[in-house]
């Protein structure tokens, strides 16, 4: 029984196409270039704000002087508590330059290591928001889109990086990190606009770092147009990344290539182009031998592929990087349960439940090896456990029918394939194909209204025998 039907141990995940989202320097781009000059630059940018922020603080202390001076007192509080708010927003946004993400990576995987700062971020951002525009730089706009794209307050990043475009509009970085946002709250076809955007300013400019850019927005671009379900779009964008770059050295130019052959396996991966899926994975791991996810998705392929040996290879080299990624663990044993190797296959979603405990697929495939080890109690509790996580899962009711019919218990699997194939009839195909539900068909009471409900013929009656007569 393999593990990619629906009675085999539930659902390989596939890791998406990725984007990337980096942090601008405010304009100074072709400055990466030069070495030791953009410190100088981003130095005396820094000190343009402080001297603007002490503007703002000595016209505050004036003002406050002024109104004591007049016996205002209720003018002289507001002012004090005023400058007070503008002190504290100007320490939370110094506080918050250091923090904020640089670079981030759009995915539906969140790191691990961010997730503890999130909170603080989202405190220093709400803390800063009253500060004075006139003290913030593009580069500050940019660190603030950041933190809040890293706490998924997607609409408030936007709003950061449209302020840093009015400061600085050419900036290639600031209109890209738009385009992330802009995908990010599912607008991507204003996404696919912005990543065409940097790709028509800058192609033809000769500086690295706007070359690797462009690079960027052309992947990012064709994930966009994934998302809009354009895949041969998509699939076309990726090849002129790879046609564009050509046999880099540069490191980061060697990650786009890797990137767009991984998002383009991806997207093949999405039109049943099984095979050439399996090739632009392997094609991008020449580029990024020990890319975790690059081996992830390359052993869900070989497992639909019914190569499962290797794929099993490749789940175990996936892990050699990314150790804890449970889906690996589960994908791992579907795998495992498909070569029969049950009690390897339940070992393995045991591990994928230490990592995260109330995955509803896991704890179904876990039921589905206990079941065919003959621990039918331990595999229908985890199947209810599975179903009480979510109970919207047709597979995992089908798989306890078949659970039932293998534990000979007819009425309760004839019960939970009826509530499946009231609205999920396709699944009846998948009970004619498999002989686990034998103990029910050839059961002279239970047979025929198993056949009548998942739409199999009736077997053909013998003849009788023909009389015997002595010559």
């Amino acid at each position: 029984m393999r593990a990619d039907l629906v009675c085999g141990g539930g659902d390989l995940h596939t890791v998406p196409e990725w984007v990337t989202i980096i942090v601008a320097v405010g304009g100074v781009i072709g400055v990466l270039i030069g070495g030791g000059g953009i410190i100088s630059v981003i130095q005396a940018r820094r000190q343009g704000r402080r001297e603007q922020a002490q503007d703002i603080w000595d016209t505050y202390e004036k003002q406050i002087a002024l109104a004591e001076a007049r016996e205002d007192d209720e003018e002289a509080n507001r002012l004090r508590r005023e400058y007070a708010g503008q002190l504290e927003a100007w320490r939370a946004q110094q506080e918050l330059t250091k923090l904020a993400p640089r670079e981030i990576s759009a995915t539906t995987t969140r790191a691990p290591a961010r997730e503890a700062d999130t909170e603080q971020l989202k405190r220093l951002l709400a803390q800063s928001r009253q500060l004075s525009p006139a003290v913030l730089s593009a580069q500050d706009y940019v660190l603030r889109g950041n933190s809040y794209y890293d706490a998924e307050q997607y609409d408030d990043a936007l709003a950061a990086y449209d302020h840093a475009l009015l400061v600085s509009p050419d900036d290639a970085v600031i209109i890209f990190n738009r385009g992330v946002a802009l995908g990010s709250l599912g607008r991507n076809t204003e996404a696919v606009a912005a990543y065409d955007d940097v790709v028509e300013r800058f192609e033809n400019v000769s500086e690295f770092a706007l070359r690797a850019q462009v690079a960027k927005a052309l992947v990012n671009k064709g994930a966009a147009l994934a998302a809009l379900e354009r895949r041969k779009d998509a699939i076309a964008v990726y090849d002129e990344v790879v046609q564009r770059l050509g046999e880099v050295s540069e490191p980061a130019l060697r990650e786009q290539a890797a990137m767009a052959l991984f998002n383009k396996g991806v997207s093949l991966r999405a039109l049943e182009r099984d095979e050439e899926a399996l090739a632009a994975y392997d094609q991008s791991l020449e580029l990024r031998p020990d890319d975790g996810s690059t081996h992830y998705n390359r052993g869900d392929v070989l497992h639909r592929l019914q190569r499962d040996e290797e794929a099993l290879a490749a789940y175990d080299r996936s892990l050699e990087s990314r150790p804890d990624y449970e889906n690996t663990h589960h994908n791992r044993g579907a795998t495992l349960g498909a070569l029969g190797r049950h009690a390897e296959a339940l070992a393995a979603y045991d591990r994928a439940l230490e990592l995260r405990s109330d995955d509803a697929h896991t704890h179904g495939s876990r039921g589905v090896a206990l079941g065919n080890l003959g621990r039918f109690e331990e595999a229908l509790a985890a199947l209810d456990r599975s179903l009480e996580l979510r109970p919207d899962q047709p597979h995992t009711l089908y798989n306890r029918a078949w659970l039932f019919s293998r534990w000979k218990k007819p009425d309760q699997a004839l019960q939970d394939l009826r509530v499946v194939m009231r609205d999920n009839p396709e699944f009846g195909e998948a009970a004619r194909r498999d002989p686990d539900f034998d103990n029910i068909r050839d059961d002279p009471e239970y047979g025929p209204p198993f056949r009548e409900l998942v739409g199999e013929e009736e077997p053909p009656e013998e003849p009788p025998e023909e009389p015997t007569t002595s010559p």
